[in-house]
C-alpha cells in the first residue's frame, strides 16, 4: 500500500509517500513569488500529477479546508486543493480535518505543532530540520496508513 499525504499551501505544497510505513519520497512543491494565481495552480497540479504517475499511490490523504482570518487566503487555497483533488482522481482520496490528523499521530485532537513534529520525526526517523509542510504532509501519510490498518483489521474480524 502507498500513501501520499499531501499538506496544501499556495506557496509551498508538501508531499510524502509512505510504502509499507517506510517514507519512499518526499519533498516541498513551491511556487514562484508574484506569479499569477493561475500559474501557481498549474505548477502544483503539474507536481502532483508528475509525483502519482511515478510513485503510483493507492491512497491520496489531504486536509480539509478551516477558516482562517482571511478570506481571499482562504478562497485561494480552495482553488488549490480542488486541483491537488483533481490531479489525485486515479487514487482513493481522504479528506481529514487537523484535528483527526494530529489525534491519530499523538492521541490528542489538539496537539501542538511541537508534539507532532516529535512523532512524525521518530516514526520516520526524519531530520528535525524538516520543514512544516514536509512533517504536515508525512503526519497525514501517517494517518492515512494508520487508518487504512484500522479499516483492514476491522473488515477481518468480520
Amino acid at each position: 500500500m502507498r500513501i501520499l499525504g499531501i499538506d496544501c499551501g499556495v506557496k509551498a505544497t508538501g508531499y510524502a509517500i509512505l510504502s509499507k510505513g517506510v517514507l519512499s519520497e518526499s519533498g516541498v512543491i513551491k511556487t514562484e513569488k508574484g506569479t499569477a494565481l493561475s500559474s501557481k495552480l498549474q505548477a502544483t497540479y503539474f507536481a502532483i500529477r508528475d509525483i502519482i504517475d511515478r510513485e503510483k499511490p493507492d491512497i491520496t490523504v489531504i486536509e480539509s479546508l478551516f477558516y482562517g482570518k482571511n478570506i481571499k487566503s482562504l478562497i485561494s487555497l480552495a482553488h488549490l486543493r480542488g486541483v491537488i483533488l483533481l490531479a489525485s482522481c486515479d487514487t482513493k482520496i481522504y479528506e481529514v480535518t487537523p484535528a483527526e490528523v494530529k489525534k491519530g499521530i499523538t492521541g490528542n485532537g489538539r496537539a501542538s505543532k511541537q508534539q507532532v513534529r516529535y512523532m512524525v520525526e521518530n516514526l520516520l526517523q526524519i531530520s528535525s530540520s524538516a520543514s512544516e509542510d514536509l512533517i504536515d504532509a508525512c503526519a497525514c501519510a501517517i494517518w492515512g496508513a494508520y487508518n487504512y490498518e484500522y479499516t483492514q483489521t476491522k473488515r477481518e474480524k468480520r
